[in-house]
Formats: C-alpha cells, sequence, structure tokens
C-alpha cells in the first residue's frame, strides 16, 4: 500500500512497474556507458550510499523493510540520468559564470 506521499507524488505502485534496484542499476548502466558507471554488486551499493536519498524522495526507488530496495521500471532511468548529469552542469554554469565575470583562475 502506497503512503499519501507517494500517492500525491503520481507514483504508479503496480508490481509490474517496479523491479530490483541492482537489475534497473545494470539495465541503466548498460545503456549508458558514456556515465562509466562500474558494473558489479558495488556499483549499485555506491549509488545507493550517494544518491539513494534523492531517489527515494523523487518516488523512483524504495527502501523496503528487508532492507532490500525496488526500483520504478519506467522511471529510475531518466530521474538517475538527470540526477548524474545535473551536478557537472552546474559546475560548468559556475566556471562559465565567473569566466564571463573577469576572474581568471576560477577562483571568485
Amino acid at each position: 500500500m502506497a503512503t499519501a506521499q507517494q500517492e500525491a507524488a503520481g507514483v504508479s505502485w503496480s508490481v509490474k512497474d517496479w523491479v530490483s534496484f541492482d537489475d534497473a542499476y545494470a539495465e541503466f548502466s548498460s545503456k549508458h556507458p558514456m556515465l562509466g558507471l562500474p558494473a558489479g554488486e558495488w556499483g549499485p551499493l555506491n549509488l545507493r550510499r550517494t544518491l539513494g536519498t534523492q531517489l527515494v524522495e523523487r518516488g523512483v526507488a524504495v527502501k523496503l523493510p528487508s532492507r532490500k530496495w525496488i526500483a520504478h521500471r519506467a522511471r529510475f532511468g531518466p530521474v538517475l540520468f538527470e540526477l548524474l548529469t545535473a551536478e557537472p552542469a552546474r559546475i560548468v554554469e559556475q566556471a562559465r559564470a565567473r569566466q564571463a565575470g573577469g576572474h581568471a583562475g576560477g577562483q571568485p
């Protein structure tokens, strides 16, 4: 049963829409080799440590009471791609802003 917060987020809770987190990660990393995500058991574990909270907040991953994780089949990939590429894009934008402002050497 979904919580009120999960229902408000408009996340589908049909069993067929969810897969194991590790399977979703393996599929994503194989489709996006340019991101350099590591294969094997440590890749999903490290991803859960670094972005797990954000993935849960966005409704694409759930940590079950059994400590297992599941991921939404359709939404996991697009949200993860956004999370992985947003920070580098923000850093590039900040660097461009510093250069436009006349700051040399990347220092404000």
